[in-house]
C-alpha cells in the first residue's frame, strides 16, 4: 500500500472512532436520564443552595431553593444546549434542576 492510501485509512479510522464515541456518549446520557425517572435522588450542589427553575434553563426564573441533601423525586428529564435537566418534585415545590447537581447517594 502506498503512503497516501495508509494516510487515508488512518483518517477514516479516526473519523469512525469519533462518531462511535459520540454515539456512545449520547446513548449513555439517555440511559442515565431514564434510569432515575420516578426515583428518589438528592440535591448535591456543594458551593451554594440548590435551585429549582421554572424552565430547563439557567437563566429562567428560580422558583425554590433547597439545601444540599434534600431528597426529591425525578419526574421527567430533557436535554437543552448539551446539558441534561431533571424535573423534580420536592415536598414544597416542583421545578427543573441541572443533572450535575443530582446524586443517587445521600451526601
Amino acid at each position: 500500500m502506498s503512503k497516501k492510501t495508509l494516510s487515508t485509512l488512518w483518517i477514516i479510522t479516526g473519523l469512525v472512532a469519533l462518531v462511535l464515541m459520540a454515539a456512545t456518549i449520547g446513548l449513555a446520557s439517555k440511559a442515565r436520564a431514564k434510569a432515575v425517572l420516578n426515583s428518589e435522588v438528592y440535591l448535591s450542589r456543594r458551593s451554594s443552595l440548590n435551585v429549582l427553575h421554572n424552565q430547563p434553563d439557567r437563566f429562567s426564573r428560580i422558583i425554590a431553593t433547597f439545601k444540599r441533601g434534600t431528597a426529591v423525586i425525578v419526574r421527567d428529564s430533557t436535554a437543552k444546549d448539551g446539558q441534561t435537566w431533571y424535573y423534580v418534585e420536592a415536598r414544597t415545590a416542583r421545578g427543573w434542576v441541572e443533572a450535575e447537581y443530582v446524586s443517587s447517594n445521600p451526601p
